[in-house]
């Protein structure tokens, strides 16, 4: 008994004497959890047990191994892991406080779209976010001053090892295990491994999916499962709708103007006894509305809904098509469609070409020409580039010249996070508790690009083209999140609960305008991807657009018979289905069937696939 009393004794010795040998090792390697555990706090992620255990384990292998290393190379490898930690999490930050998602490999692919967001960086930065640095200045001098001798054991460094790879695997073991999961990682988006793997566990398990995903290529039963889809959705899906409207458009040119974070709520809305979009409230009277219509957006932002309005698809679940499947074939989308009819199709966006990738994505869409900020006179300058005021000015031009029919696709960019315009450009008085707050910037922002439009609509009716255009605008995704519930309802003056913020204020408008529209609000509930064979219908295409698009002809569906999918991204943690009646807060397994079949598609290139669809140039 006394032996075993002497052999425990000396256990708890030795551990005394390695702790206190290396108890700055330890300090550092406590400041670098506290650094995970900051960045939850910032970004409001929920951290639980498995996130824990992750991190904890993660930190435990990586002093394992600089274990192996000499005492000097020992600490400066940690401080310099340390160093670079710090960078991460503070980019970690920005990233999701600006897109609300975790970073992932994937968004390295955008870098170029890094240049003009200074401003918005700027606008998200927060000086308490400088705490994931301090720590580096404290053990500068123990790092690179002071000399000591504190090599582990060969032994020790294997057992430290052994047991960090033990606290990492407990989360995939319990739920492979106890939870029955087949797969204990790959149901997980970016948000859902930060939250059960914390974000070293995050960062190193997207790596893995990266890699994987590398090269993909549909095999045949894949080809025949998105065959078989699409076949069933046309064999179920109406391809009646409203007798009034169908071929309303045909050779009439088309103007698709993407508004940058347009929200439907501002519409008919007073601040102050002053209008903040009354363009926008005036073309109503000759327009149909559709007000229940929603963002499908996930990581890509603007590039998302560019890609669910011209081609009636869903966006990849991580990172943006643009980047990823730049050189893709889109032989069914909507300036392909009008390119057969005879119209001649451009896009015209005050930035950039490389923004989003977009000069690369753009001619395996159909469009015959971009225009781009580098095309314009740079005579306005706001924000990220060319105001919105001018770049609609100087398209007139582009359009009086353009070959008609044509099809014209216009992205607007002003009304882009911070909302930062001149002075003399902010037209609304904006009440005490709005002011400098990111919600009153924003509807200064709106009702600059309000004025805009106005000017744009102006300018074709004098050029005698508003009378045989059909003018399409939608907002791209929100300007005015969850996280800015607080500032609505202080300027409302009520509270906002979450079914009436998602009924009444996730929306963005869908509007069909044309002088001789006789106006009508259609209360159909849609979303982007619906935008492509609603259209097509309007000009006359209907029959050929929906064979190959994901959503709906929303003039053949009944209010109470539509929904919409809203996919995780920029709105909550988890996808809903969105039905006249019921908010449901997940999807059942036809509506991730469409996801996954969507998914497929673009990492397949499944409509320039040999044995797919048939190509058409």
């Amino acid at each position: 008994m006394e032996n075993h009393l002497h052999q425990i004794i000396k256990f708890f010795h030795k551990i005394m004497n390695f702790l206190k040998k290396e108890k700055y090792y330890i300090i550092l390697l406590l400041f670098m959890f506290f650094k995970t555990v900051l960045f939850h706090m910032f970004t409001k992620i929920e951290m639980n047990k498995g996130a824990i255990m992750t991190t904890v384990g993660i930190i435990v292998v990586i002093y394992s191994l600089t274990s192996f290393f000499s005492s000097r190379a020992k600490k400066i490898v940690l401080y310099i892991f340390n160093v670079f930690l710090s960078l991460v999490l503070l980019i970690d930050i920005l990233y999701f406080n600006y897109f609300g998602t975790p970073i992932t490999v994937y968004t390295f692919y955008q870098i170029n779209n890094l240049s003009g967001l200074g401003g918005s960086i700027y606008y998200l930065f927060n000086y308490t976010y400088l705490f994931l640095f301090i720590d580096l200045f404290f053990i500068i001098k123990w790092v690179f001053i002071k000399r000591e001798n504190s090599n582990l054991p060969y032994k020790v460094g294997l057992m430290l090892l052994s047991m960090g790879l033990l606290i990492v695997l407990v989360k995939p073991i319990k739920l492979m295990y106890i939870d029955k999961k087949d797969n204990p990682f790959r149901t997980f988006d970016a948000l859902d491994l930060v939250k059960n793997y914390g974000i070293f566990g995050h960062h190193m398990l997207d790596t893995y999916f990266a890699v994987k995903d590398l090269n993909q290529e549909l095999s045949i039963n894949e080809i025949k499962k998105i065959d078989k889809w699409f076949k069933e959705k046309n064999k179920n899906q109406s391809n009646t709708g409203v007798p009034t409207y169908f071929s309303f458009g045909k050779d009439k040119n088309l103007i698709i103007i993407q508004v940058e974070s347009l929200q439907n709520f501002v519409i008919n809305q007073k601040i102050n006894g002053q209008e903040i979009t009354p363009t926008i409230n005036k073309i109503l009277k000759n327009s149909i509305y559709f007000p229940n219509f929603y963002p499908q957006t996930i990581h890509g932002n603007s590039s998302d809904a560019e890609l669910l309005t011209q081609t009636s698809l869903f966006p990849i679940d991580r990172g943006s098509v643009y980047f990823r499947f730049p050189n893709n074939k889109y032989y069914f989308s909507l300036p392909y469609l009008l390119k057969r009819q005879g119209y001649y199709t451009l896009a015209i966006h005050g930035d950039e070409g490389t923004f989003w990738n977009r000069n690369q994505v753009y001619p395996n869409m159909g469009f015959d020409k971009f225009i781009t900020i580098d095309d314009f006179k740079q005579d306005e300058m706001i924000g990220m580039g060319l105001g919105d005021k001018s770049m609609f000015k100087q398209s007139l031009k582009i359009l009086e010249r353009a070959k008609q029919p044509f099809y014209s696709f216009i992205i607007t960019l002003t009304n882009h996070v911070p909302f930062d315009i001149p002075s003399y450009e902010k037209k609304l008085t904006i009440p005490n508790e709005l002011k400098d707050t990111n919600l009153g910037n924003y509807l200064q922002s709106v009702r600059y690009t309000d004025e805009a439009i106005k000017l744009f609509i102006e300018g074709l009716k004098k050029k005698n083209m508003l009378q045989n255009s059909i003018i399409i605008l939608y907002g791209d995704h929100n300007g005015i999140f969850y996280k800015d519930k607080n500032q609505l309802e202080e300027w409302l003056k009520k509270p906002i609960n979450d079914e009436e913020w998602i009924r009444n204020y996730m929306r963005v408008p869908f509007i069909i305008y044309n002088p001789n529209i006789p106006g009508k609000t259609i209360e159909t509930i849609g979303g982007q991807i619906d935008v492509l064979p609603t259209i097509s219908y309007l000009m006359g295409l209907e029959k050929e657009s929906t064979q190959f698009t994901m959503g709906h002809n929303l003039f053949g569906v009944k209010k109470e018979e539509s929904a919409v999918i809203i996919p995780k991204g920029d709105y909550f943690d988890k996808s809903i289905y969105l039905t006249s009646t019921t908010i449901y807060k997940s999807l059942d397994k036809e509506q991730q069937e469409a996801l996954e079949i969507s998914n497929l598609i673009i990492k397949g290139n499944y409509f320039n696939h040999k044995d797919g669809v048939a190509k058409i140039e």
